[in-house]
């Protein structure tokens, strides 16, 4: 169980968990993020989304806990990147395998520190493992591959939402039992597994649900609202 008492920060995914499988928003997440953080617990935005786009809608939607991006690889406030963590690889070399094998390079790559994006076309139908296998072929091996569901997103080996977290808590200053994370996909895996306390929403992978504290019947946020409720019971 989690310990409402305990938690001072909410960790949570974007796609497929405050927003939907369109990318819409669920406006009473919105208003369940305010209410957190007027009650005194901060909420941290983690995203495979580029830093900046987190950044922004980290101010719209007023989560104040440090923003985390491209899939962990960059951490910091609005705008103001504390850790970035650096390749050394061409990433014109990695977009032009990544073209070869039928995906599209996002529109945010450009503005992207250290993460790359890619969609999927019908002919682009590689899992994570025959990526990282043709890029290990090309020379390219200190990567993580993570499809999200929305994008396969390439960085740094290492790096992941899991280690975005724990960079994030250090900004913050609290503990990582004193966290609860939220999410949904394969790509969350990582923070699942550093933190004590987690939920997955009814719409989470299978896996994702074997790693959580507790799962919800609700989906996408308005199983955010359900675990903002939970903590905000005794507030």
């Amino acid at each position: 169980m989690i310990d409402p008492e305990k938690i001072k920060v909410v960790a949570t995914d974007i796609d497929g968990t405050i927003a939907n499988d369109k990318r819409e928003l669920n406006l009473n997440a919105i208003r369940a993020i305010r209410k957190l953080e007027k009650k005194g617990i901060r909420v941290i935005l983690v995203s495979s989304q580029s830093f900046l786009i987190v950044s922004d809608l980290a101010i719209y939607l007023g989560a104040k806990g440090p923003v985390i991006g491209e899939t962990g690889a960059v951490v910091g406030y609005p705008r103001s990147p504390v850790f970035i963590a650096r390749w050394k690889y061409d990433s014109h070399k990695i977009t032009k395998i990544m073209l070869s094998m039928g995906f599209r390079s996002s529109f945010s790559n450009p503005f992207r520190f250290s993460n790359l994006a890619f969609s999927r076309t019908e002919d682009a139908t590689a899992t994570e493992n025959e990526i990282y296998e043709r890029l290990r072929k090309e020379g390219i091996t200190d990567i993580e591959v993570y499809d999200s569901g929305f994008a396969v997103h390439i960085l740094p080996k290492g790096v992941n939402k899991g280690s975005g977290l724990l960079k994030a808590i250090e900004l913050l200053k609290v503990k990582i039992d004193e966290v609860v994370v939220i999410g949904d996909g394969m790509n969350d895996l990582p923070m699942f597994k550093v933190a004590k306390y987690s939920f997955a929403p009814a719409n989470a992978d299978p896996i994702i649900k074997e790693h959580a504290t507790i799962v919800s019947n609700k989906k996408y946020g308005s199983a955010f609202v359900e675990l903002a409720r939970m903590l905000l019971s005794n507030k």
